[in-house]
């Protein structure tokens, strides 16, 4: 009993003396020493010492030749920073003739890895001076009407010459590229951070497949041929402004927030031409056939577009240059739609310098706090090195599954009901 009652005296005790202290500290708080003082304002600079992450996505249009309107603009950037493209950005989408462009401006060279395998603009030279090799007609094609307009081989031997056995894992920052599934109908992202692995001269050549300019391909992992295999034609069809792709290829490597990703996207030209006409007021094939294409891309452009500037708004920068209808082909390739084309690029970014020159500045801040890049620091597999025997083999099970694909694509569109 007496130590019960000890206890609780001592606990009063001590109860009563922290109340007085506390009410003293509070009454004499100017008096307190300064090195026990916590000082707000360094506390405040503690808070915000870790400046806010930032993200940079850069995102490639399809648009055939006019891809070199894509290679102007970085050469440009890449001069005004003196940076390299792979260390200011840290991924790249692309589609098309942009999937193309992404795939070689992040391959590393084959004899040094300290840096990327092509510039911009060693790009831009080479693809003028290879476009017809990448644009062959083939004879009989009536235009595109009964075969392919150009001869896909052409455009796979180009590839080739600038990919050689480079997988598409072995890229200098994540890359993601667009395809149309024809067999779900659905869009195929194939990107450098999957589990599966394939040669990147097959993905490239898979993204630019464009619809009677160059046949579809079936295309399946390098490391595993009786794997899940993929027949696909040019993303342009499905998402011709990869943007969208990018920012979740963004998000699932780095675990970016929404709001630290920033977009530079370049379009490949639009024409400010109205589709409208008396002709199309008649309503049938004959008028519309002509438009049909543009109109469907042009929209599809623009609603990717609109819903990246209202999610991301000043962290969106959209490049892309008016053009004269005549200069919105495909496969123009004489050297005038070229110096036209350049020329029109050449205006727009005059009129948008200011924009351009803030991001050049924040692209080359940013290039220089990151940790200087070696393709070494990248995992990619071993490029496989198969014997002759084999690469017949593998050819045979894509030439097998090439054929059943094709076969079944067409017994789905005979069967397939008509919805009114």
């Amino acid at each position: 009993m007496n130590i019960y009652y000890f206890t609780k005296n001592i606990g009063l005790f001590s109860l009563t003396l922290f109340f007085i202290c506390t009410i003293l500290s509070a009454a004499h708080k100017d008096d307190i020493h300064p090195m026990f003082e916590i000082d707000e304002t360094e506390k405040s600079h503690t808070l915000i010492t870790s400046p806010p992450k930032e993200y940079w996505l850069l995102s490639l249009d399809g648009g055939g030749e006019r891809g070199i309107l894509h290679l102007k603009t970085l050469a440009e950037l890449e001069k005004k920073t003196g940076k390299r493209i792979v260390d200011m950005f840290d991924g790249i989408a692309g589609t098309s003739i942009g999937g193309i462009i992404a795939t070689l401006l992040t391959a590393p060279h084959p004899n040094d890895p300290s840096k990327p395998r092509y510039t911009p603009q060693e790009l831009l030279d080479i693809f003028f001076a290879k476009r017809f090799v990448m644009f062959q007609p083939k004879w009989f094609s009536f235009n595109g009407l009964l075969r392919t307009k150009y001869k896909t081989s052409g455009m796979k031997q180009f590839l080739f010459h600038m990919l050689g056995h480079n997988t598409f894992k072995n890229r200098w920052i994540p890359t993601i590229l667009a395809t149309h599934d024809l067999n779900t109908y659905n869009m195929r992202l194939f990107s450098s951070i999957d589990d599966d692995d394939y040669f990147a001269k097959d993905i490239a050549m898979a993204t630019a497949a464009a619809p009677t300019y160059y046949k579809p391909q079936h295309i399946f992992p390098i490391d595993n041929p009786t794997s899940t295999s993929y027949f696909v034609s040019d993303g342009g069809t499905c998402m011709s402004t990869p943007t969208q792709a990018g920012i979740a290829m963004l998000i699932k490597h780095y675990d970016a927030k929404f709001d630290e990703i920033h977009v530079l996207s370049l379009g490949t030209g639009i024409s400010t031409t109205p589709f409208c006409s008396k002709s199309l007021l008649r309503g049938g094939i004959v008028h519309w056939i002509s438009i049909l294409v543009d109109l469907l891309i042009h929209g599809q452009q623009n609603t990717d577009v609109n819903i990246a500037r209202f999610f991301f708004g000043n962290r969106y920068h959209r490049f892309n240059p008016i053009l004269k209808p005549d200069l919105i082909t495909f496969d123009n390739l004489s050297d005038a739609n070229g110096a036209a084309v350049l020329k029109a690029n050449e205006k727009m970014l005059e009129e948008r310098n200011e924009e351009f020159s803030q991001i050049a500045n924040t692209l080359s801040k940013l290039a220089e706090n990151k940790q200087k890049r070696t393709i070494h620091d990248l995992s990619g597999p071993t490029i496989l090195q198969t014997s002759p025997l084999q690469n017949f083999f593998f050819w045979l099970i894509g030439w097998n599954r090439f054929q059943s694909d094709a076969q079944l694509i067409l017994r789905q569109s005979q069967t397939k009901p008509t919805n009114f």
